[in-house]
């Protein structure tokens, strides 16, 4: 090779070129040869192999058995013409002594191979070899009784071994050294014997039948090797998928397992044919099928899912066409009980060859408790220390649900104001102060009209916004305020000799005023101003508006 490549990096001239192409011949030859090596070695291997012996078997026992049994009827049947078919000579006659001998030697070793083929319980080993003494034997019989023939009669001209020496190359299942060595021997044994009786045609016709025979034999040994070689192959791909199938199936408990113990929910998406198939924790846990043969049917049909999670599954399904590889999303599925819960949807987009969406592999997570556990944190974080919203999360709602305002609906802003809150501290503490503030906070939402959210917006006041049509907005929300006076009075404080009294201003607004939420704001802020210079303990709304 190093002289080779040395050549080809330096050719210039002619001879450079013809040395460079007699190397690449002559790798290309060494190349051949050694396939050729590796093919024969491998060809050889089986031979001695087991398969071997089993394959040499199961074909030779069918067709001997076949042989022999035609041979015990056919012989029987030459015995009795020798006997019974002779005019009264019979076996009295040397000649017809002779072939009764020949007749009754066959017959017997047939019968006897039958008996162990059918009777006697052997190993493949065993009849394997049994198998090869009685073909010998049936070889040797044909090359005598030939020889025979041919010393009696000088019949030159009979074909039969010719056609057993075909027959067994040909259809015999053999080792090289076996087939080779009764070739052979048959082939000197009629030279030996009949040599001198024979002409050089029937010589040379008989060479070239032997030769024409290892040429059929080479041929069928060769395809046989082939064939047990493959067969090899494939009872080893075959185990190794049984024991890959076997680590797949472990695999999948396992994951199931898994997906039990953390409350996940697998499936598969055939983008093509538009199915899914789930895991056994989808039914066992939801209540739905594992198989369902058409996913968009199966999701616009259903009534158990809510219409936004329905938009957000077609969402999901056509960004899975579009080739967006992961996705994440959150659904309410409800549980067998009928309750929604929410779960994680996690898909991933799987492509073929040509980059087309062919599969979606998903997972869905229960996070319900997840879910819950950020409710509780997002109120706590918005919760003041009385139980109502603090300063940043009321004026966040009222922003957001001014600019959702439809074109018929209002906002009503309460601003609540306690009345000598300084005077309660002073005399009674601090503590006594945040009792106050935490009871006026429980009778706001005591009184509390459906749909009423209420906030703390500072040391002792309060905010309380209701959206709605206008008028009735308006009534009820004065009918709110008069409550809230009452039972703001009802409160009881030891050592106090008067009740607890607060101002309210309220100030109502539509989009249709072209104002914003902080206009509103500011608006029933100077009401409550307006209703502390008035005498205090008292309702005022915003630019002194007669309330009908």
């Amino acid at each position: 090779m190093k002289i080779w490549n040395l050549f080809k990096n330096q050719q210039k001239g002619g001879v450079f070129r013809i040395i460079v192409c007699f190397c690449e011949w002559f790798e290309k030859r060494k190349e051949t040869r050694n396939k050729k090596r590796d093919f024969k070695a491998a060809v050889d291997g089986i031979a001695a192999d087991e398969a071997y012996i089993k394959t040499a078997v199961k074909n030779n026992g069918s067709l001997l058995l076949f042989v022999s049994t035609f041979l015990v009827l056919i012989e029987l049947y030459n015995m009795c013409r020798v006997l019974f078919m002779t005019k009264g000579v019979g076996i009295s006659s040397p000649s017809n002594l002779i072939y009764f001998r020949f007749y009754a030697s066959l017959f017997l070793v047939s019968v006897i191979y039958v008996f162990f083929e059918r009777i006697v319980r052997m190993a493949d080993e065993k009849r394997y070899v049994l198998h090869m003494a009685y073909g010998t034997l049936i070889l040797l019989w044909q090359a005598l009784f030939n020889i025979h023939d041919i010393l009696r009669t000088n019949s030159q001209g009979n074909y039969t071994l010719s056609v057993i020496f075909m027959a067994f190359a040909a259809v015999f299942v053999m080792r090289p050294i076996y087939f080779l060595a009764n070739i052979a021997g048959m082939y000197g044994l009629l030279l030996l014997l009949a040599g001198k009786s024979l002409s050089y045609g029937t010589k040379f016709n008989s060479a070239v039948m032997i030769l024409l025979c290892v040429v059929i034999y080479y041929q069928k040994y060769r395809h046989l090797g082939i064939e047990l070689t493959q067969r090899h192959e494939i009872e080893e791909a075959v185990k190794a998928y049984q024991t890959e199938h076997e680590r797949f199936r472990l695999t999948y408990e396992q994951h199931e397992i898994v997906c039990r113990a953390s409350q996940l929910i697998t499936f598969e998406w055939n983008m093509k044919k538009g199915s899914v198939r789930f895991s056994e924790y989808w039914s066992m846990v939801l209540g739905q099928p594992l198989y369902v043969p058409d996913l968009e049917e199966f999701v616009k049909k259903t009534k158990r899912l809510q219409p936004h999670d329905k938009d957000r599954i077609f969402g999901a399904i056509e960004k899975a066409r579009e080739k967006v590889p992961y996705q994440r999303l959150e659904i309410r599925v409800p549980g067998s009980d009928g309750q929604l819960r929410w779960y994680e949807l996690s898909v991933t987009t799987q492509m073929d060859k040509e980059g087309e969406p062919i599969f979606a592999i998903g997972i869905l997570r229960d996070i319900m408790e997840h879910r819950q556990e950020i409710t509780r944190i997002r109120r706590e974080a918005q919760t003041d220390p009385t139980g109502v919203l603090n300063k940043a999360a009321i004026e966040q709602y009222g922003r957001e649900r001014f600019a959702q305002l439809r074109e018929e609906e209002t906002l009503a802003a309460l601003i609540l104001d306690l009345d000598d809150f300084k005077y309660i501290n002073d005399t009674m503490g601090h503590p006594m102060g945040d009792y106050v503030l935490s009871e006026i906070g429980a009778s706001m939402k005591k009184c509390a009209l459906p749909g009423m959210c209420i906030g703390r917006i500072g040391g002792d006041e309060f905010l309380m916004l209701l959206a709605g049509a206008r008028t009735l907005n308006v009534r009820l929300v004065k009918e709110y305020a008069e409550k809230l006076l009452e039972h703001v009075q009802s409160i009881k404080i030891s050592g106090m000799n008067r009740s607890v009294r607060v101002s309210i201003g309220i100030a109502v607004l539509g989009q249709e005023s072209g104002m914003s939420f902080e206009e509103l704001y500011a608006k029933a802020d100077r009401a409550l101003y307006q209703s502390k210079r008035a005498g205090k303990g008292r309702i005022k709304w915003a630019e002194d508006e007669v309330i009908e």
